[in-house]
């Protein structure tokens, strides 16, 4: 009787006018899908490692469901490590970018910072994954203890101080044959900070710059 109900609820939401809103498709990820696509493989690729997967700038969890959802159904038992500062921005980040980097301090800075640690903590756990590990911490004070070996990584971070921060110890902690995808990696956005780090990162240890699509700074650790 359920789920007559709610098929005809579905029915009416479907062919109302003023309700069809409801059933519209959405693009639910803030990641395009070629970056997706990108990381999927590279989990598949790199299955042979055992270091964790990588978050760096996690929002609302939205690719840490895609990405443990394709874990869990491929029987991929790395665990999984969800970085943030659970704040939005940090203040001396935006101010480098204001002062150092000639932004303008528009309000999309103040973004992100409706999240929560012990929100997003249970959320992973009801949705039943729990090789999630979620640690609140600002991307410039990574270490290696907070990483372990890492196999795949998604910096998504934005800015320039906490990414290239977080680069600086990824590639440390990275095994050899993985890979790290760094998000928002084009010039003349208001987040280009990540490109020019992922650039400045790139020449620092001697690897060419490869990016994926618009928007995606590739590296790969040789095996």
């Amino acid at each position: 009787m359920k789920a007559f109900f709610l098929e005809y609820a579905k029915r009416i939401a479907f062919r109302n006018p003023s309700l069809n809103w409801l059933s519209r498709p959405r693009y639910p990820y803030n990641l395009d899908p070629y970056q997706l696509a990108f990381l999927i493989q590279s989990l598949e690729g790199t299955r042979y490692l055992e270091g964790a997967v990588l978050e760096v700038g996690v929002a609302r969890g939205l690719t840490t469901v895609f990405l443990n959802t394709h874990l869990r159904r491929t029987s991929d038992k790395r665990s999984y490590l969800c970085v943030d500062t659970f704040e939005g921005f940090l203040e001396e980040d935006i101010v480098h970018e204001i002062n150092n980097r000639g932004k303008n301090g528009n309000l999309a800075y103040k973004g992100f910072g409706y999240n929560d640690v012990h929100v997003f903590k249970k959320n992973m756990a009801t949705l039943g994954f729990h090789n999630v590990k979620v640690v609140k911490k600002d991307a410039n004070q990574l270490n290696e203890a907070d990483l372990g070996k890492i196999s795949v990584a998604l910096l998504d971070v934005d800015l320039y101080k906490p990414t290239l921060s977080a680069l600086r110890i990824i590639f440390k902690c990275l095994e050899p044959g993985g890979v790290i995808l760094v998000d928002d990696v084009m010039d003349g956005s208001l987040f280009e900070g990540a490109a020019q780090a992922y650039n400045e990162f790139c020449t620092e240890v001697g690897l060419f710059p490869m990016v994926l699509g618009r928007r995606s700074g590739i590296i790969e650790k040789a095996s």
